[in-house]
């Protein structure tokens, strides 16, 4: 897990020095401003873009992780449901290796009449092999790492998603991507 990780932190470092514009979108599995960032910013021109940028998706949001006598928990934003879904997605996108396919999956998994196992399917995922790491403690440390990258990033923007360029948090580019992602592609391009 660490080495696959580790793998794809290291392709995201040589598509950043590249020139590539590197975009973290930090969200939640059941938002619905997440869900409408992802169905009207990013499918309409993602095919226009996506030479130039490398989209990674941080599903976690106003959530927490609980450490007790039973084990680690996480609390949601929208409850249970929510918790469940994220760390789906975030076993999801680990198993995924190319960048296009994420890209493709989280915006079939962020639709709102699809299930999470066809967007699955869709970008030839094994969906045993995702309900295995989201049933076991490799989906609870993915989420625990997401939320080490989250906390920080959503207590300085106050809300679900924010859309962060070049690991560096904006509130004025987080907003117009917000409402013209591709408008703000283009300037930082």
């Amino acid at each position: 897990m660490f080495l696959k990780f580790s793998l794809i932190f290291f392709l995201t470092f040589l598509k950043i020095s590249e020139g590539i514009l590197k975009v973290d979108i930090f969200l939640e599995s059941e938002c619905k401003s997440s869900k409408q960032f992802l169905q009207e910013q990013i499918k309409p021109n993602y095919e226009q873009i996506k030479g130039d940028v490398l989209l990674t998706f941080v599903p976690f949001g106003k959530s927490h992780s609980i450490t007790n006598t039973s084990g680690i928990f996480f609390e949601c934003q929208h409850g249970h449901f929510e918790c469940h879904n994220n760390i789906f997605l975030s076993c999801a996108l680990n198993l995924i290796t190319e960048s296009d396919l994420r890209t493709q999956f989280m915006i079939c998994a962020m639709d709102y009449s699809t299930p999470l196992n066809h967007c699955a399917s869709e970008v030839g995922l094994k969906i045993r092999e995702v309900h295995e790491c989201a049933e076991s403690n490799d989906g609870i440390e993915l989420q625990l790492e997401n939320e080490k990258k989250t906390t920080p990033i959503i207590e300085m923007s106050g809300h679900v998603p924010t859309i962060v360029f070049n690991e560096i948090y904006d509130k004025n580019d987080d907003e117009k991507a917000f409402m013209n992602f591709l408008e703000i592609v283009k300037e930082k391009i």
